[in-house]
C-alpha cells in the first residue's frame, strides 16, 4: 500500500514481522489483554510507515501522530476493542 500524501510506503504485515524488522511501536501502543494469546497478538496486521508501527487496525488504534485519519479491520478479538 502507498499513499501518495505520504511520501513513503505505509507497509502491511504481522505485527511480529514489523518488530523483527525493527520497526518501532509509540508509547500510546494499547498492551496486549491477558485473555489474548501472545502469538495471536504478535500475528495482527500492523501498517508501518518511516520504520514506525502507526497502525493497529484490528484494535481500531492508531498512533496520536499517525498521517492516518483511521484504520480499521474485523478480526476475532474480544468485541471490547
Amino acid at each position: 500500500i502507498t499513499i501518495e500524501a505520504l511520501h513513503a510506503p505505509v507497509s502491511v504485515g504481522s505485527l511480529q514481522q514489523a518488530l523483527d524488522t525493527g520497526a518501532t511501536l509509540p508509547e500510546d501502543t494499547p498492551p496486549r489483554p491477558a485473555d489474548v494469546p501472545s502469538f495471536t497478538w504478535r500475528a495482527q496486521p500492523a501498517l508501518v510507515h518511516a520504520e514506525r508501527i502507526i497502525a493497529l487496525p484490528a484494535l481500531r488504534w492508531r498512533a496520536a501522530d499517525a498521517p492516518l485519519r483511521t484504520v480499521e479491520t474485523r478480526l476475532p478479538f474480544p468485541e471490547r476493542f
